[in-house]
């Protein structure tokens, strides 16, 4: 991608009215959190990017949740659901949200 492309893109993200991350297979590592996704999750810019999904969410081990990112990046098919229960840690010291 163009890099003018991806400094566009990269911004409108940014500022989505939604919450965004962007992140490169296989490893699964944060490349783009926009700041609706660091507050929904409890994290910082600095805590995501650069960092596996693994590494900033150790607590999703036997969630199930790796194994649908494993398998969507596999076989490039979408993971939909309207509802999917997972437990997260929104302050890195082991107090769960669902």
């Amino acid at each position: 991608m163009e890099l003018k492309t991806q400094s566009y893109l990269s911004e409108l993200f940014k500022q989505a009215p939604a919450a965004i991350a962007v992140i490169d297979a296989p490893e699964m590592i944060y490349t783009l959190a926009n700041p609706l996704y660091q507050k929904l999750f409890g994290r910082t810019e600095e805590q995501l990017l650069g960092k596996s999904i693994r590494q900033v969410f150790p607590e999703l081990e036997d969630q199930g949740i790796y194994e649908l990112f494993d398998n969507v990046f596999k076989t490039g098919e979408a993971f939909t659901a309207t509802e999917y229960m997972a437990s997260f840690d929104k302050t890195g010291r082991g107090n769960f949200v669902q």
